[in-house]
């Protein structure tokens, strides 16, 4: 939500210097990030203090924290360049992150999903990144490999469609702001 406001709510900077503007809808993510990583620090504490040991499945953490940096990235990008557009976008991204969040499976598995509509939810990039954090974090968790591909996928589709519409965006974005 943060990114998707960043570039109104800095309106006067993007007005009177040059810089890269991208680097205004990345930066709630980099902070997002620190924010993970302070509660990464406490899993791994709790997994210890609770005897649970880290098997070759915690190396695939970097990977799903790079993914779920990159697809908020790309998510950011997009909603601030459309609510320089209109206005409106800010007021309809808290709605559209909740339908999100329940079309996402992080309180119940891919599994319990009915088999006729799990592919439309392995299309939720998502989907990918919270079955590999489960997997990671929960003993006896396999991984699904063939939701992370189609995570990684998306996420690429998704990265050259936002900098593609991001940067024709850019062009007129000072005069819009």
């Amino acid at each position: 939500m943060q990114s998707g406001v960043s570039l109104v709510s800095n309106a006067r900077l993007i007005t009177k210097v040059y810089f890269p503007r991208s680097a205004l809808p990345v930066a709630p993510t980099l902070a997002g990030m620190v924010d993970l990583g302070i509660g990464t620090i406490f899993l791994v504490g709790m997994m210890v203090f609770y005897g649970l040991d880290p098997t070759w499945k915690f190396f695939l953490w970097p990977i799903l924290v790079l993914m779920l940096a990159c697809l908020s990235c790309t998510i950011g990008m997009v909603l601030a360049a459309l609510n320089v557009r209109y206005r409106d976008v800010k007021h309809a991204v808290p709605f559209l992150l909740q339908l999100w969040l329940f079309a996402t499976p992080v309180v119940y598995p891919v599994h319990m999903i009915p088999e006729y509509m799990r592919p439309l939810a392995y299309l939720n990039p998502l989907t990918g990144i919270v079955s590999g954090f489960r997997s990671v974090s929960i003993p006896h968790y396999q991984v699904d490999w063939h939701s992370l591909r189609l995570s990684i996928l998306v996420i690429m589709l998704l990265m050259v469609v936002s900098m593609t519409y991001f940067s024709k965006a850019e062009e007129t974005l000072s005069d819009t702001v």
